[in-house]
């Protein structure tokens, strides 16, 4: 498993930074409005929650994954998405 999330990583990182470099990154991150392509937005966590709000937040992810999977027409699929969502609770062994 480590292996799979080591290239994943990897792939989305070397995308990215083709991205930055080549100037296709976007604006400013700002909320859209419907003339503009969506700015970037990068979030980085570290916390501890409860247990109920862990699992509340973890379905709440899974509901908005699978709302953004929604095939699109072809005709209205015109914006490319790059993104990139980990979620994990480690465990003391």
């Amino acid at each position: 498993m480590a292996r799979a999330f080591a290239a994943t990583l990897d792939d989305f990182r070397g995308r990215l930074i083709n991205d930055i470099l080549a100037g296709r990154l976007g604006h400013e991150p700002t909320a859209a409005t419907d003339a503009e392509l969506p700015g970037q937005m990068m979030v980085m966590v570290d916390k501890m929650v409860s247990r109920e709000r862990a699992v509340e937040f973890r379905a709440r992810l899974d509901a908005l994954m699978e709302e953004f999977n929604r095939p699109d027409s072809t005709a209205e699929a015109d914006v490319p998405v790059n993104f990139l969502m980990m979620f994990w609770s480690p465990v003391d062994r």
